[in-house]
């Protein structure tokens, strides 16, 4: 079949073995894209009600059949796994040259089951899969693994990662390539329960099609509406420029769902955010409408902002500077976490009776700075993951200690 490799690479991380699996032309006709033969992938593989963070627990890499046409906007890699979050299906969409080079390798899919017995990476190509343990690499932002990896063993490997968060077991760490994200859910949280720090890929297989010439004009197309009005206001403002929108309708996510439209949004707007700050464009893997905008913070460094970081990290906390927003959404990167969920774990940042910001303790002020130094330093004797893992806020053992609750199963 065009379009399709018509087979999934299975990989047992316990002993590093591999095998391709035939796709039979009736699943791939019924189950099209990745994200629906990823969820046919994860069902096969998986057998009765499992923890999400167990060894035999499935993770997909899926691809689409149009992952490495000619066709723009199709660079896109769904995740798909069982959610510790949610303890249900759980999928995330990546758009990067990760989904490319993974459909280049050879297969519609990656598949991993099993756990390493140390931090390793995958790597996989046309000829097969190697897992190279990598411990070296453990407690290295998502970024810096990236990095390494490239003067290791060269720049033409792309790297989907984990950081702190997914090691320690947040149950909505995310994995990372490029500075873009599949999160929600805790794809990462699968991932780091398999000690699998990264998965690398690469190839130069190609994806057929039936008809070049049909396929050229349906991108002729394409590319002529993706710079037409239709998307202008995304090429322009990107997603920031839904907020001032959102907060017309009052529909904006404001103090935990409990406010409404406010004049303070104006300072997290885009057209805030464009007169005040460097603000430069970039794109996806073959896509040319450049939604995405990276808003230079106090330290001189791009951060890439969407309208969930500013709506998850400012105004459903009640937080309208811009710079610790910012900030917040550097953060997350630099620990491998989605904004979304953290910001909805937290009532607010303020205490009611106190008036105290414990996102930063040691400040009133609603312009003090987000400390990384909660979030990252912990009490003696308390990682990361388990002052995060399940908590809501300080508590006496620890920011955001808390008993595990039960499972939902």
């Amino acid at each position: 079949m065009h379009g399709y490799h018509a087979s999934y690479r299975l990989i047992d991380l316990a002993d590093g073995s591999c095998r391709d699996v035939p796709l039979k032309p009736a699943v791939l006709q019924k189950y099209i894209g990745g994200v629906g033969l990823g969820v046919w992938l994860l069902l096969k593989e998986s057998r009765g009600n499992y923890d999400a963070l167990a060894p035999e627990a499935p993770l997909v890499f899926a691809f689409a059949p149009l992952v490495g046409s000619a066709l723009n906007t199709s660079a896109k890699a769904a995740v798909l796994s069982k959610s510790p979050l949610t303890h249900r299906l759980n999928d995330a969409m990546l758009s990067s040259g990760f989904a490319l080079a993974g459909k280049a390798s050879g297969a519609d899919a990656i598949v991993v089951k099993g756990a390493c017995r140390e931090w390793s990476t995958l790597f996989v190509e046309p000829s097969g899969t190697t897992l190279r343990p990598t411990p070296e690499l453990e407690g290295l932002s998502a970024a810096e693994t990236e990095t390494r990896l490239h003067e290791e063993w060269g720049e033409e490997w792309n790297v989907i990662s984990i950081g702190p968060a997914g090691e320690n077991g947040i149950p909505f760490a995310l994995m990372s390539h490029d500075g873009r994200h599949a999160g929600r859910g805790g794809t990462g949280t699968v991932m780091g329960a398999k000690k699998l720090k990264a998965v690398a890929v690469k190839g130069g297989r190609p994806t057929t099609v039936a008809d070049s010439s049909a396929l050229a004009e349906i991108q002729a197309r394409l590319q002529k509406n993706s710079l037409g009005a239709a998307t202008e206001k995304y090429r322009t403002t990107g997603t920031l420029g839904n907020l001032l929108v959102f907060n017309r309708l009052n529909i904006l996510p404001t103090l935990n769902f409990r406010g409404k439209s406010t004049e303070e949004a104006q300072g997290l707007s885009a057209e805030h955010l464009f007169r005040e700050k460097k603000v430069h464009r970039a794109t996806c893997a073959d896509c040319m409408i450049g939604c995405e905008k990276r808003v230079t913070g106090r330290d001189g460094k791009p951060v890439r902002m969407e309208y969930e970081n500013i709506f998850a990290l400012g105004s459903l906390l009640g937080i309208w500077d811009a710079d610790l927003v910012l900030e917040a959404s550097q953060l997350c990167d630099q620990l491998g976490w989605t904004p979304s969920p953290w910001g909805a774990r937290w009532p607010s940042p303020w205490s009611a009776s106190s008036g105290v910001c414990w996102i930063c303790p040691t400040s009133a002020s609603a312009t003090a700075r987000f400390s990384s130094t909660p979030f990252a330093k912990p009490r003696p004797g308390r990682t990361t993951g388990s002052c995060w893992r399940w908590g809501r806020g300080p508590s006496p053992n620890g920011w955001g200690a808390a008993a595990r609750p039960s499972p939902r199963r």
